[in-house]
């Protein structure tokens, strides 16, 4: 029984990084993105038990190709936006 759920994460993680989705569907995006982020977790799960600091590997190549940096910059500046300059938007 131990053994299925390697197989599975395996299964999936191979579909899900050789399939082509709509990268402006943000549900397609975030499955694509848990289902190979969960996998390689699963697949480093030694390395990562022995050096938890590994992490940081994972989330910097899994996750962070799919944040968009921008985006979240503007929001966290909210109102405050209107008063930077196009140099500091950049």
């Amino acid at each position: 029984m131990h053994f299925l759920l390697p197989l599975l994460l395996l299964f999936f993680s191979g579909f899900a990084s050789s399939a082509d989705f709509d990268k402006t569907d943000p549900n397609q995006v975030i499955h694509f993105v848990s289902v190979n982020t969960f996998a390689r977790i699963q697949a480093d799960a030694d390395r990562l038990q022995a050096d938890p600091a590994y992490m940081q590997v994972v989330i910097e190549e899994e996750l962070l190709p799919y944040f968009d940096y921008k985006y979240a910059s503007y929001k966290v500046l909210g109102t405050h936006l209107k008063q930077t300059t196009k140099e500091q938007r950049d």
